[in-house]
């Protein structure tokens, strides 16, 4: 009976697909067309597996701006560069347009359900006035705490010099360190978290640790369930072994979350409107004012923290990572790139 009804939905949800959803405009990018509940996610990984090179070969097919439809969801890719700077130059895309129900991954993000708040906290993944009132926000106190200034060039470094001593220390012990992407992501977590937090670590202390498994975390969660059917049916966050991903995910983001709850009681301890230390402290003193906005409480303070966690040093570790990997394959940029230092610290 069961087996009959669900095959009596699908049949169903087929016409309904193509007739109420799959319906393209004349003015709309080209793509491939899509299958019910799949989309066009078997055209896009059929040759490639990795999204990015897949993603490309779909523009190589199909041109720089690509419709495609990941399950039931339609989205337009754009990869080519003169296409990317007229979008961003488009006061078209000046605000965001975001799905007006929580996805899974928003709810384990935030750590609140769509019951509890159908919206979106922090920056990344918020849209309409919490997205405007915390970017603004973030914008603003992120530049009077260093970012973008002298401050912020101290920060890197100083952090640069202790990177430099570690890893003199650690060929010491080793000569073979295998570990440069965790080095890397440490140094920029370092910086992130002294414009946050006001404070900073040493590699091997144990709040590093805490930090570098925190950051792996959230890297963790967002690719087993961005990429997994919760995406397209959602509904099998209930269902094994889907529930247990979920499950995992939301432990980790907790503990996540309590390690910022107890950051921000601290500074709430500590705090003196007249020494504005970090992001925390300059979220404090707005939420204080009397002015302030509704979107200024704890939830989103926890948010807006794994935001600067999630935007600000796994990006720039693996930019760094990157780097000194295309510097070991072409040793003649290395040593270019040394002689432009050497000249420019001569000229100065």
């Amino acid at each position: 009976m069961i087996l009959a009804l669900l095959l009596l939905l699908a049949l169903l949800y087929v016409p309904w697909f193509y007739l109420t959803k799959v319906n393209k405009k004349r003015d709309e990018a080209p793509g491939p067309y899509p299958y019910p509940f799949v989309g066009n996610l078997h055209q896009i990984f059929k040759h490639e597996k990795v999204v990015f090179r897949a993603l490309h070969n779909m523009a190589v097919k199909y041109g720089p701006v690509v419709t495609l439809w990941f399950g039931g969801k339609k989205q337009v890719v754009v990869s080519g560069v003169e296409e990317l700077k007229e979008m961003m130059h488009n006061p078209a895309f000046d605000g965001r347009s975001w799905p007006q129900k929580k996805q899974v991954i928003d709810e384990i993000y935030t750590g609140q359900t769509s019951d509890i708040n159908p919206h979106n906290l922090g920056v990344l993944f918020a849209s309409g006035e919490c997205w405007q009132v915390l970017r603004r926000f973030s914008l603003r106190s992120l530049r009077d705490n260093g970012f973008g200034k002298q401050v912020a060039e101290m920060y890197i470094l100083e952090e640069a010099q202790y990177l430099m001593d570690y890893l003199r220390q650690r060929i010491k012990e080793n000569p073979v360190v295998t570990n440069l992407d965790q080095i890397f992501t440490m140094m920029a977590l370092n910086i992130v978290w002294q414009m946050a937090a006001g404070e900073r670590f040493n590699f091997d202390e144990e709040g590093m640790v805490q930090l570098l498994t925190f950051e792996q975390d959230i890297n963790e969660t967002f690719w087993s369930i961005i990429f997994s059917p919760l995406i397209v049916m959602p509904f099998l966050k209930h269902l094994p072994p889907m529930k247990n991903v979920v499950s995992n995910a939301t432990r980790k983001m907790k503990k996540l979350h309590s390690f910022f709850d107890k950051t921000i009681e601290q500074h709430r301890n500590s705090f003196d409107g007249n020494n504005i230390r970090d992001v925390i402290d300059a979220f404090i003193a707005q939420e204080a004012s009397s002015t302030k906005s509704a979107h200024f409480d704890q939830a989103n303070l926890r948010v807006l923290l794994s935001d600067l966690f999630l935007a600000g040093s796994e990006t720039t570790g693996k930019t760094m990572e990157w780097a000194c990997l295309f510097m070991i394959l072409y040793p003649e940029v290395m040593i270019l790139s040394s002689f432009r230092r050497s000249h420019n610290a001569a000229k100065s």
